[in-house]
């Protein structure tokens, strides 16, 4: 995306030259078997670099390759090497909240001291000994502010409750707090906690996903009624030597933090071991600074295997066998590298087999064959002697469910696949004993005194039979978090192959019905999406005043106002441009993303004959290679514009399209976002310098002057 071919290699690290030769080769083998299978830029619309863009005199280049053979007496290779996250601490990501203010490690130690100046014990706050002022910062039940308290505390209860109270929990039901991490995604970070605070994982809330190998921050929601539990895991993660989680700044809020509602991510960079490619690295990133980058969705979006936006796809097109077939795949399993730790390799290999039973015998024999294993695992004391006794202790927390433990070992596509097992089981058990429930039922209604309780009994056993009806259910049955991942995967896809698109076609001039952001409000009327406001369009790039190729933008798929809609804008240039000798870069994005959605089996699913005539036509010709589809688009476009393609079918189409389109919002939730196809970075440092780590347990801040410019390091901010 930055450097072109100069691609950044993920070297192993020095200790694998300690290992014997042997040892080297097995291990070579194993990755060069699992990386073929790997995600690849190109399968996610990855296809240009931002030196592709620009005008680079060839020769010029050459020269500058010359002056530094001169110079430093090295002869420049066609690649980049150095290591990339040698550790996980050298990728930090700290999010950005609504106040745009930064939850770096600086802001996570200020909280986490302060609160801490007090002890947590029995449900009480104490001061700490010693402290004659008696001044404590930390967080009650009723008052979760950021600013210190000066107020005598002798005995504060969680659980006391009266009038003033009960009114601010109706107006406040919600609790945010501050989640440091390492070397943990959210969702196992939230799965530990769940396991150790005896809260729901479902009652967690978050504005998105960070990367597993990374020191990464965000903020997390939940119920109010948590919050004593949320207290107790907060100082029993403090106390811990290796402070891998922590949580901070717990403070009440009216509303939860939703996806997407942050404003941001700050990030930290560290390449390692870059040799003599410090004047390569200088004029590279000056590059960047100045001319931008391709604002294309990251590798992390996607996962490491092509099934997670292939999910999305699936959930789309509510083809849910598909979902499963990809979700249950013994193949994920069988590429993952194991971890060292005997439960989590045994847990992958029950899976594995798991996935493999159930393709061939259903989900009642794969359920059954997993959580047998499962339990001979934990009762064979590698679980509750060595990983629950300890917090057991420290918390008092007695009932840890298997459930909750077995959890905390999974990664996120194991605990999807388990979940979705589950559901399975219980469907097809359902559906299997369906006359043994109903006599059951009817023995309890005869022999029950308690006729309330007949009740309640049949609409549980009613409840639980009916909600697993079929594999529809089934998938609902997963987090909505989980499945909006999926689908805003699939969403990042089609953007990046959009993003790609225009900027081949088009380069860096604007075009004509170009999206782009304005500094004005646009609209008549307040949108529902207040970015949508701000949004105009170009009809014509000679009469664009405020517009530049930096602030062009387009849709990720979701609902649209009337105003920005498909249609809407493609009658207003087809009425200026019709019969003239133009191309519309409105109208050429349009059909290569209607002809993208027509090919993945998305628009069209009711089978229009008019639209399989429309398109088979169109693209009768073109079916290897995307650049022979996108010349097919462009005579297309041509072809619209000439009117030797009908407009009444053009028309009949992009309306069919723009409802299918409008159908995402209530349908998955799903509400268009525009989105910078450049971008110039606003904030972007470097340095080659001996990497300080900025790390939890590091309280003094290290001095500008007490740092050693190397060659060896490099850190971007």
């Amino acid at each position: 995306m930055f450097f072109k071919n100069n691609e950044v290699k993920l070297c192993l690290s020095n200790r694998i030259n300690e290992f014997s030769g042997c040892y080297r080769k097995i291990l070579f083998s194993i990755l060069l078997r699992h990386g073929s299978s790997y995600l690849l830029e190109e399968n996610v619309g990855i296809n240009n670099f931002m030196s592709d863009l620009l005008e680079i005199n060839k020769n010029k280049c050459n020269l500058n390759l010359t002056i530094q053979k001169k110079e430093h007496n090295f002869i420049p290779k066609e690649e980049l090497r150095c290591i990339f996250k040698y550790k996980c601490e050298d990728f930090h990501v700290y999010e950005i909240d609504k106040n745009k203010k930064i939850l770096d490690i600086e802001y996570i130690k200020k909280f986490c001291y302060e609160e801490n100046e007090v002890k947590y014990s029995n449900g009480l706050f104490e001061p700490k000994i010693g402290d004659a002022s008696n001044k404590f910062v930390g967080v009650n039940k009723y008052n979760l502010k950021e600013e210190p308290h000066e107020n005598t505390v002798e005995q504060i209860s969680v659980q006391n409750e009266d009038k003033n109270n009960a009114e601010n929990l109706e107006t406040e039901e919600w609790v945010n707090f501050v989640l440091y991490k390492v070397n943990k995604d959210t969702q196992e970070a939230i799965r530990e906690i769940s396991k150790m605070s005896d809260i729901e994982i479902k009652d967690f809330h978050y504005s998105g996903f960070k990367d597993k190998r990374s020191v990464s921050t965000q903020i997390i929601s939940t119920n109010v009624r948590n919050l004593k539990k949320i207290l107790d895991i907060k100082n029993y993660y403090f106390n811990k030597k290796i402070k891998n989680l922590l949580i901070c700044k717990i403070e009440k809020c009216k509303k939860k933090i939703e996806l997407g509602e942050h404003n941001g991510n700050r990030f930290i960079v560290v390449l390692r071991n870059i040799q003599n490619y410090e004047d390569y690295l200088k004029n590279r990133l000056n590059n960047i600074k100045k001319k931008g980058f391709i604002n294309y969705f990251g590798m992390q979006r996607f996962g490491v295997y092509s099934n997670t936006f292939n999910k999305g796809k699936a959930l789309i097109s509510r083809n849910y066998k598909d979902y499963i077939r990809h979700v249950l795949d013994p193949c994920i399993f069988e590429k993952k590298l194991f971890y060292g730790n005997v439960v989590k390799d045994n847990i992958t290999i029950f899976l594995k087999n798991a996935c493999d039973i159930y393709h061939k015998k259903g989900a009642i024999f794969a359920y059954k064959y997993f959580t047998s294993k499962a339990r001979k695992l934990f009762d064979g004391g590698l679980v509750s002697d060595n990983c629950v006794a300890d917090y057991d202790n420290k918390l008092n927390i007695r009932n840890k469910s298997m459930k909750k433990s077995l959890y905390s070992f999974m990664t996120n596509s194991e605990y999807e696949a388990f979940m979705l097992l589950r559901n399975l089981y219980i469907y097809e058990n359902n559906k299997k004993q369906k006359q043994r429930k109903k006599k059951i039922t009817e023995n309890r209604e005869k022999y029950s005194q308690n006729e309330e309780e007949n009740k309640m009994d049949k609409h549980k056993l009613e409840e639980e039979h009916n909600f697993y009806e079929n594999e529809r259910a089934c998938v609902k049955g997963i987090s909505m978090e989980t499945r909006r991942f999926h689908m805003h995967s699939y969403s990042a896809k089609i953007f990046n192959m959009l993003t790609s698109y225009r900027l081949q076609n088009f380069g860096l001039n604007l075009g004509y019905g170009d999206y782009f952001y304005s500094k004005e409000i646009c609209s008549e009327k307040n949108e529902v999406k207040n970015q949508h406001n701000y949004i105009s369009v170009i009809y014509n790039p000679n009469n664009a005043k405020d517009a530049n190729i930096y602030n062009v933008v387009l849709p990720v798929l979701g609902c649209m106002p009337n105003r920005l809609s498909y249609l809407t804008v493609f009658k207003k240039l087809y009425r200026e441009y019709v019969g003239k000798n133009v191309r519309l870069s409105f109208l050429e994005i349009l059909l290569y993303l209607m002809y993208t959605l027509y090919t993945d089996n998305l628009f069209n699913d009711q089978r229009d004959i008019v639209i399989d005539k429309y398109f088979s036509y169109i693209i009768r010709d073109y079916r290897i290679g995307d650049s022979a589809v996108h010349d097919a688009v462009k005579l297309w476009g041509e072809g619209i514009l000439r009117n030797s393609i009908s407009i009444k079918e053009t028309l009949y189409i992009i309306k069919k399209f723009n409802s299918y389109i409008n159908s995402f919002e209530y349908e998955y939730g799903m509400t268009c976002v525009f989105r910078n196809i450049l971008v110039l970075p606003k904030n972007l440092y470097f340095c080659f310098c001996e990497y300080n780590e900025p790390k939890f347990y590091n309280v003094k801040i290290c001095e500008e002057s007490d740092t050693k410019y190397v060659d060896r390091h490099f850190s971007i901010l």
